[in-house]
């Protein structure tokens, strides 16, 4: 039976950067204790350090599945958009994205990853709408992917 004790060591894996480590310890953890969303997305980001996007996905909508709260809500959907661009899902990622936007509207980083998604399929005037309406992300990175844009867009 896991204790407290073997929980808050897992996390300090975690936080430590041994994701093989951890990994092993949370699949011990949500064996025991299935109904434990955070468990689940630490469990999908360990999946994700370690670059198995797939497993870490499915771990994600595990986690959400049981999730709850909005604020997490919209992580879940974050994490596995992110994940899916990697898999070359970008429609399934960009649901996500959109998922995750609906939850919490303000959240500019699922805006960011639309536009991502939109440039990845070449779709540059619904990029460029989506960047122009982020504020507080990084202006340099931002006015970069406008130009990038404005440039695909005038070619």
């Amino acid at each position: 039976m896991i204790n407290d004790y073997e929980i808050a060591k897992t996390y300090e894996l975690f936080d430590d950067g041994l994701y093989n480590e951890a990994l092993e310890s949370f699949e011990k953890i949500v064996s025991e204790l299935p109904n434990c969303e955070k468990h689940y997305f630490y469990l999908g980001m360990c999946y994700e350090k370690l670059d198995y996007e797939e497993k870490a996905v499915f771990y994600y909508k595990k986690g959400l599945e049981l999730c709850d709260d909005v604020e997490y809500i919209s992580d879940y959907h974050l994490n596995i958009g992110k994940n899916l661009i990697y898999l070359s899902r970008l429609n399934e990622a960009l649901y996500h994205f959109e998922k995750a936007e609906a939850f919490e509207p303000n959240r500019e980083f699922a805006v960011y990853n639309k536009a991502f998604v939109y440039i990845c399929q070449k779709k540059y005037s619904n990029a460029l709408m989506m960047l122009q309406t982020i504020k507080k992300l990084d202006k340099q990175k931002i006015e970069k992917l406008v130009n990038y844009c404005k440039y695909k867009l005038a070619i």
